[in-house]
């Protein structure tokens, strides 16, 4: 009896250390999305994307219901890529998206190739990005609003760049 008392002792003490020892795993981020955001390190992304964007893109990649496939991962940057070089002709300062701009034409594309839906607020200066379930991702307001009555005036000076870029 000594014996069969040991052994359960033995047996319900290697289950409770191995029950405490639980792990949960969130998403990662897949080879795709690490090669998306390895590419806005490089041009024509790195002179013109903010970190703070790349960061935005990098918490989107870790949820869990985002999986991005090599050929959406292409297109996106493909799209991506010509909406910064149309950027880039347009001399790269200020506020240059209206609806029919190509830039932000392009970056419609890019966004809806990862499932976003991206929208631009001439109001503000602002354009921000949002999921399927209506999270907004990208958003390119200040997170520290100025309070200077110098600036209250307007959103945008001249030579100022757009939000997502320097």
């Amino acid at each position: 009896m000594g014996r069969i008392k040991r052994l359960l002792t033995l047996v319900l003490s290697v289950a409770i250390v191995l029950a405490m020892n639980a792990s949960v795993f969130g998403a990662e981020i897949n080879r795709n999305e690490r090669m998306m955001l390895d590419s806005f390190k490089e041009e024509p992304f790195a002179s013109y994307l903010d970190k703070k964007y790349i960061n935005q893109f990098e918490n989107f990649f870790s949820q869990d219901n985002v999986d991005v496939e090599k050929k959406t991962a292409t297109l996106f940057i493909r799209y991506f890529s010509k909406a910064i070089v149309e950027y880039k002709k347009s001399g790269g300062k200020g506020p240059v998206f209206s609806q029919s701009d190509v830039s932000f034409e392009n970056f419609q594309y890019a966004g809806s190739t990862i499932g976003l839906y991206l929208e631009y607020d001439s109001s503000s200066n602002r354009f921000y990005a949002i999921d399927a379930s209506g999270y907004v991702v990208l958003d390119s307001s200040k997170v520290i609003k100025d309070t200077d009555d110098a600036k209250q005036g307007s959103n945008s000076q001249e030579g100022e760049s757009l939000g997502v870029f320097r």
